[in-house]
Formats: structure tokens, C-alpha cells, sequence
């Protein structure tokens, strides 16, 4: 009976262990939706605002009213802006690491803008809200079938 038990304990002990392991596999380089947005620069810039798009972090690129450009991630929060022989600065909020600013140097031209928070959050609100158009269907597709029996 004490050999099961200590078998017992064993087991628990190597599972929590294994639990308690860190991932190696876990890279430094930061996700690539951190930084897809729109990011707002201040009245008088040469752009109003500038959007960061793409599938992943070696498909990132950068599209304003001046042109887009792909963006090649050099290390961290940097990226070189290749159209516009340039550099892209994430900035991220010290508490929740979220990225909130950006900082261009291109061309000559110094930016720093804000990242709007109106595109850049998911919601829920058009699965918990039906549209008009979606309701209507459904209760065309009733009739029919109330006509049907």
C-alpha cells in the first residue's frame, strides 16, 4: 500500500513539474496584431493619419494619403519603412503593453501619432445584435415555409 502511495506521489510530483516548465519554444519577437491599426498624427501634419495592415509580422505594411509601403521588422517594437526610407517606432503602455503610439522618421519628416482605439478592439456587438437585414430573411424563409405546409 505505501508503494502506491509513493508511486502517487511521484506522479503528481513529475506532472507538476513538467506543468511548471517554462516554453523555450516561445519567441521574443512581439505578435503582429499589436501593431495592425489606425494611427492619428496631429492637425498640421503632412499626413492626418496612417494604417497598419497586414497577415503577420513579415507581411506588415503601411498605407496613407503619401503612399503605402510594405514595413520589415528589424528588432522589438521596430520596423523599417522601405518605400519611404524610413523607421516605425511602436510605443506600448508601460501597465498593459498594449501598443498606443507610433514614431515615424521618414523622408525628413518626424511623426508622432496616437493609435486610435476605434478600429484596433474586437467586438462582439454583430453576434449579439441581429441587423434588419438578417431578421427580415429569417422571417421571409418562416413564410415560405408556413406556406409551403
Amino acid at each position: 500500500m505505501k508503494i502506491k502511495w509513493l508511486l502517487c506521489f511521484f506522479l503528481i510530483a513529475s506532472i507538476s513539474s513538467l506543468h511548471a516548465q517554462q516554453d523555450s519554444t516561445k519567441k521574443s519577437v512581439p505578435a503582429h496584431f499589436d501593431f495592425i491599426g489606425k494611427y492619428s498624427f496631429p492637425v498640421g501634419s503632412v499626413v492626418p493619419h496612417v494604417e497598419v495592415v497586414g497577415d503577420s509580422l513579415s507581411a506588415l505594411s503601411m498605407n496613407s494619403e503619401a503612399g503605402s509601403s510594405p514595413m520589415v521588422h528589424t528588432e522589438g517594437d521596430n520596423f523599417e519603412i522601405t518605400s519611404f526610407s524610413g523607421t516605425a517606432s511602436f510605443k506600448r503602455n508601460d501597465s498593459t503593453r498594449q501598443v498606443v503610439a507610433i514614431h515615424i522618421e521618414a523622408m525628413g519628416y518626424i511623426l508622432d501619432g496616437e493609435k486610435d482605439k476605434n478600429g484596433s478592439e474586437f467586438t462582439w456587438k454583430f453576434l449579439l445584435k441581429p441587423s434588419l437585414h438578417t431578421v427580415a430573411s429569417i422571417n421571409h424563409s418562416k413564410a415560405k415555409l408556413e406556406s409551403a405546409d
